[in-house]
């Protein structure tokens, strides 16, 4: 109802439902969450074309204060929380979010999403959340990103899954790699499955995708090894 609404006066959502002013709206109306606020309008407690005048108005006043970007032109993106090193092409001073359930890294391929009240959220191009998009939901929805200059002090978790013959000794050759190479790991996790093969998850903080594919090629020489792969959540 409100992206209908935003369309109808010939902006985009892209344009008017930036966080920022998402957040402005909420307080003003004593709304906790955005799914309030579109109850609210659902149930006509607050007519659509008001949020979206509220919208307007302030996308005039960002748009006074800056000049407007030019088509393709990109912007830096920092993620509030410490810094996505993500730039986003279009969109300037938006809120930017590594996604958790594929945990890009720099020099992964990665796509943006721009969400509902939450900024652009940034997943690799492989992340099965992004292929289940059908193309009406992601409609001016999705959005170009690139990696900015990483600084090598920026730690990024990574999730692998080993899959390996059961063995004596596995688990302590994996340790050995991973604290030989200096990766901190903060997650690790093992079980054997009906095939007899053994489950290794480890969770590693690496600074590149470089980085967890050097991991990865030393990990693959391990005896018994059979398959890893980064792990989605």
């Amino acid at each position: 109802m409100l992206e209908h609404e935003i369309k109808k006066t010939g902006y985009t959502a892209q344009q008017l439902m930036i966080p920022e002013t998402i957040e402005q709206i909420l307080r003003k109306n004593n709304f906790q969450t955005t799914d309030d606020l579109y109850s609210a309008i659902g149930f006509g407690g607050i007519p659509a074309a008001k949020v979206v005048q509220k919208m307007r108005e302030e996308y005039k006043r960002r748009t006074k204060k800056i000049e407007a970007p030019a088509v393709g032109s990109r912007h830096s993106a920092k993620n509030q929380g410490g810094g996505s090193g993500v730039i986003v092409e279009g969109l300037e001073g938006c809120l930017v979010r590594l996604s958790k359930c594929c945990r890009p890294i720099p020099g992964d391929d990665i796509v943006g999403y721009i969400t509902r009240g939450r900024g652009v959220s940034v997943h690799r191009r492989d992340c099965v959340n992004v292929k289940n998009i059908d193309s009406e939901q992601s409609e001016n929805r999705i959005v170009n990103v690139s990696w900015e200059n990483a600084s090598p002090a920026e730690r990024y978790c990574a999730d692998l899954l080993i899959v390996a013959d059961d063995r004596t000794g596995l688990l302590a050759d994996i340790i050995n790699i991973i604290s030989t190479m200096k990766i901190p790991s903060n997650a690790f996790n093992a079980r054997v499955n009906k095939n007899m093969e053994a489950l290794v998850n480890v969770g590693v903080e690496v600074s590149t995708a470089e980085q967890i594919d050097e991991l990865i090629a030393k990990l693959k020489n391990v005896s018994g090894v059979i398959s890893i792969t980064r792990s989605l959540q």
